[in-house]
């Protein structure tokens, strides 16, 4: 459920990716563009690409060149996004303390700005941070918030997005039958709008709740409907997780030889892709198979299988965390530049004020003296005059 869940937290950063791709813009020439707003805008979409690539480290880097560009160029529409995008980044790392940070910061800024949709996305967003974090209560509230929003701007993919946040929030209470209610009702919107990807989502979101509650006929009847849809769109992510699905219901249901066969092509078709995670997910569903069935020999084999690349993750893990550990150093330093530059900014208003003041002041005296000396002139005059008629 958290891939799904971090996987939705992300549309909205991604969704410029793919046009990004098709530009073949280069990024060693981004800081040739004329603008600073249409540099924050490169960055900005170069860190999704970025992210989309498996790079969390340049998607970074990027993500924080995209908020100094827009901050120089005064696009906040961009800096907000920067900073969204940021959260979202953060979030799919399991940094929930940043995430977090940045989605109230988000937030904040959208509210200032009047912007309805940067509000929900952060609502929905910050409902998602909390989730993750077990903090349903909150969750809960920032997501009935973010539905109203949706609900107003008669935004239905919106709509369907937060019923099915509101669904997983519920699951995670383990109150299974509000959550199904809330499921159904997102799968509704996504038939309405022919939303396949959308209703693949909500399907599997379905068979996983039905099975949490042991309720293995309807797990199987919405599990097998994601399925077919998958193979419709050719979603091979969603072939590869929906056959792990069906294949870990039938062992509970102690169907072994449906569950071997779905599992054995879960396995070879996450190969095929070369996604680890896939892969480990498939190698421990075949170690269980084997261990309900008190196969010894098998289950050893998907144990040293699903180790192998366990042991693999964990050093590209080191590895990766050195890298953020550069990018973090990188970041500070960009942050330090944009307070520095804020503090000179600051100090150059209030030495304008400061010299208006003086100005002011100086004016002030000027004509102060001057309206003394008029003053004394005329006395002095009144008083001759006053000689000459005595």
């Amino acid at each position: 459920m958290k891939h799904k869940i971090l996987s939705l937290l992300l549309v909205s950063v991604l969704a410029a990716s793919a046009a990004f791709a098709r530009s073949g813009v280069n990024r060693d020439s981004i800081e040739k563009l004329p603008h600073d707003s249409l540099k924050a805008k490169a960055w900005l979409t170069a860190g999704s690409v970025s992210y989309g690539e498996g790079d969390f480290v340049k998607s970074l880097e990027y993500t924080f060149k995209a908020m100094s560009h827009a901050e120089k160029g005064g696009s906040k529409k961009i800096y907000r996004s920067a900073i969204l995008q940021l959260s979202a980044l953060y979030m799919a790392q399991d940094n929930t303390e940043k995430a977090l940070e940045y989605i109230q910061q988000a937030f904040r800024l959208c509210e200032e700005a009047g912007d309805e949709r940067g509000r929900r996305i952060a609502l929905h967003n910050m409902a998602v941070i909390y989730s993750h974090a077990l903090n349903y209560d909150k969750a809960k509230e920032a997501a009935i918030k973010a539905l109203k929003l949706a609900e107003k701007s008669m935004d239905k993919r919106g709509q369907a997005n937060e019923l099915a946040l509101l669904g997983d929030i519920s699951v995670g209470l383990r109150a299974f039958e509000k959550g199904i209610e809330y499921y159904k009702k997102s799968l509704a919107i996504t038939e309405e709008t022919a939303d396949l990807d959308g209703q693949n989502h909500i399907l599997s979101k379905l068979s996983l709740a039905y099975a949490e509650k042991e309720a293995y006929k309807e797990a199987l009847e919405y599990g097998n409907k994601a399925l077919a849809i998958a193979e419709q769109t050719g979603d091979k992510y969603e072939l590869v997780q929906g056959r792990k699905r069906l294949g870990d219901i039938y062992v509970k249901q102690k169907k072994y030889a449906e569950a071997e066969k779905l599992l054995k092509q879960s396995w070879t078709e996450a190969n095929e892709i070369g996604d680890a995670g896939m892969k480990m997910s498939a190698a421990a569903a075949l170690k269980e198979l084997y261990r309900a069935q008190g196969k010894t020999e098998e289950m050893q084999q998907w144990l040293r299988a699903e180790t192998t690349i366990v042991d693999s993750l964990e050093r590209d893990h080191t590895e990766e965390y050195s890298q953020k550990m550069e990018a973090e150093k990188r970041m500070m330093a960009e942050k330090m530049e944009m307070q520095k530059r804020k503090l000179e900014e600051e100090m150059s208003k209030r030495k304008s004020i400061g010299v208006s003041v003086l100005v002011a002041i100086g004016f002030g005296i000027v004509a102060l003296i001057g309206a003394i000396v008029f003053v004394i002139i005329r006395v002095s005059r009144g008083n001759q005059n006053n000689r000459k008629i005595y």
